[in-house]
């Protein structure tokens, strides 16, 4: 089917047309572009922090993905690579190592930036499963509560409803009801999309998928540089006698992506420490008060978080 089809047609075709049929003349037509997607890393390529660590109440391990717990418990979020057989090559995958007296309740949600989508007809979808059959898990937040249940196979779920508000921001939240024991949850491929129809996710390249997560997260590691990017004192080395102010020395390091707002920054030295560490969005400066003599410092880890 070329794209050039009249888009006008498409709703005569919908008005009979099962929704496989739909969802092909969908993506046929373009509609199927780089941006439908509102979910960012919904197919759990990015992992700036780690590919794999506990996931406490509101930290985040994957790129843009938050855990949310409710109840005791030992929770880890890991990067998985071993989707055989799938349409993805990585996905997330959500474990108890041990549970609290109360059992467990886990789940992961992300912040979609702004209430763009709110009153617009949309449509979650993801693919997950479970070590052991699963019911009662549930998906809410841009929508109002949507029941399903996990088998031990990926299966791909899709819920079709009007997007709705949740303070400056809205949030899309994946709740696990689990019992009290050892298990785990994988979750690939989840989307938010305008429309009614769930089309197949939209796969970005891995550039395009970081410097979408950069623009709320990112860490600048030294590691596997042959050189660095040192700290410079505007004070010459013959003056370092107290004849001026102090013996300051800061860097700047810009970052790949304007963040969305002004980001908590973090810095560890090479050698000492930072007195302080800011950015515009743009750029990050690394301050430390008093020289070392005969030293090149520079930054071996800068973060910088603007998540929501």
């Amino acid at each position: 089917m070329s794209k050039a089809r009249n888009i006008s047609a498409l709703s005569t075709v919908e008005a009979g047309a099962t929704t496989d049929q739909t969802k092909a003349d969908i993506d046929a037509l373009g509609i199927n572009g780089v941006n439908k997607n509102w979910v960012i890393n919904g197919g759990f390529d990015i992992w700036q922090r780690s590919t794999s660590a506990a996931q406490p109440n509101g930290g985040f391990v994957a790129d843009r993905w938050k855990g949310n717990n409710y109840v005791n418990g030992t929770f880890t979020f890991s990067k998985r690579t071993d989707a055989t057989g799938q349409t993805f090559k990585t996905y997330g995958r959500l474990a108890q190592s041990s549970a609290g007296s109360q059992g467990a309740r886990q789940g992961l949600m992300q912040y979609i930036e702004g209430n763009y989508l709110v009153g617009k007809t949309i449509t979650v979808s993801f693919k997950a499963r479970a070590n052991a059959a699963l019911t009662g898990c549930i998906v809410r937040g841009i929508i109002a509560n949507q029941t399903f249940n996990l088998t031990t196979s990926f299966v791909k779920h899709s819920f079709t409803a009007t997007a709705i508000a949740d303070g400056a921001n809205t949030r899309l939240t994946f709740d696990f009801g689990l019992e009290n024991t050892t298990w785990h949850v994988d979750i690939a491929e989840v989307q938010v999309e305008v429309g009614s129809v769930a089309t197949d996710f939209k796969h970005l390249t891995y550039a395009e998928n970081l410097l979408a997560c950069q623009r709320y997260y990112y860490k600048y590691d030294h590691s596997g540089l042959s050189d660095a990017v040192y700290l410079t004192s505007p004070y010459s080395a013959a003056s370092h006698d107290g004849s001026l102010p102090n013996t300051s020395q800061s860097g700047a390091y810009w970052l790949p992506v304007d963040m969305r707002a002004n980001p908590t920054c973090t810095a560890t030295l090479s050698s000492g420490s930072a007195s302080r560490v800011t950015s515009n969005g743009s750029v990050v400066v690394v301050q430390q008060s008093s020289s070392p003599a005969n030293q090149a410092i520079y930054a071996t880890i800068i973060t910088a978080d603007a998540e929501i």
